[in-house]
C-alpha cells in the first residue's frame, strides 16, 4: 500500500528502495501485520489495557 505514495516522485522504485533500506527490519510491514495488532487491541484480549501508544513499526521508532 505505501509504495504508491512513492508514485509522483522521479523515480519511485528508488525512493521506496531508500525508505526500506534505513527500516530496521529491511522492509516495509504488511497490511496484515497491521490489522493484527489492531485485532488485538479491539478484543477482549486488550480489555486492562488503558492509554498506551503502540509503535507497531518494526523498531524504526527504537532506533531513532
Amino acid at each position: 500500500m505505501s509504495r504508491h505514495a512513492f508514485d509522483h516522485l522521479p523515480d519511485p522504485s528508488e525512493a521506496y528502495q531508500a525508505v526500506v533500506d534505513r527500516h530496521p527490519l529491511g522492509r516495509i510491514a504488511e497490511a496484515s501485520e497491521i490489522a493484527g495488532v489492531i485485532a488485538h487491541l479491539a478484543s477482549t484480549d486488550a480489555s486492562f489495557m488503558t492509554g498506551q501508544a503502540v509503535a507497531v513499526d518494526g523498531g524504526r521508532t527504537a532506533t531513532g
